[in-house]
């Protein structure tokens, strides 16, 4: 599988449009063309923060633990 398919499937399941997103493509084309270590860790950074930035929870963390807590005693009783 190229880089550039699997950069783009990744950018439709988070779904990220504008110019960051040109970027990641341009960048997985370009690895695609020509294999580069350092133009891989940019887009391995930059694919970081546009998915990463996404995924990461927004709720506070405190209140994640006391629901896992609640659900293990509902479980245990």
């Amino acid at each position: 599988m190229s880089v550039l398919s699997e950069v783009v499937r990744t950018l439709d399941a988070a779904g990220v449009a504008g110019w960051q997103r040109e970027i990641a493509e341009a960048l997985a084309s370009s690895l695609d063309d020509d294999p580069n270590a350092s133009t891989a860790k940019e887009l391995k950074s930059l694919m970081g923060e546009l998915v990463g930035a996404q995924a990461e929870p927004k709720g506070d963390v405190s209140d994640d633990l006391a629901a896992k807590r609640a659900e293990r005693r509902a479980a245990s009783s």
